[in-house]
């Protein structure tokens, strides 16, 4: 996770230029957006727990679901763990 995490970039959104800032920490990923709109600065922060996949799969079972596939990204490119910026799972409810 840490060798595709993209630590900090500059993204512009209709007009508005953000500042994220990306760190892993206790097993979260901490994201800090920092932005100024007419005159005004802006701070928001983000705080999402990691999970494996294993734990995944855990969860999804425990709640009858069954996994179907994984995605690397948002284009659903196959998935590395080494290698992907994302993992996407998709479920089916076992009936």
């Amino acid at each position: 996770m840490e060798n595709t995490l993209i630590k900090e970039e500059k993204i512009s959104k209709g007009g508005i230029e953000f500042l994220i800032k990306k760190k892993i920490e206790d097993q979260h990923i901490i994201k800090d957006i920092i932005f100024q709109h007419q005159g005004k600065d802006y701070h928001f922060f983000e705080k999402v727990k990691l999970h494996t996949l294993v734990e995944i799969n855990d969860y999804a079972k425990e709640f009858g679901f069954e996994r179907q596939l994984i995605f690397g990204d948002y284009h659903l490119g196959d998935f590395d763990l080494e290698r992907s910026p994302r993992c996407i799972n998709l479920f089916k409810k076992v009936e």
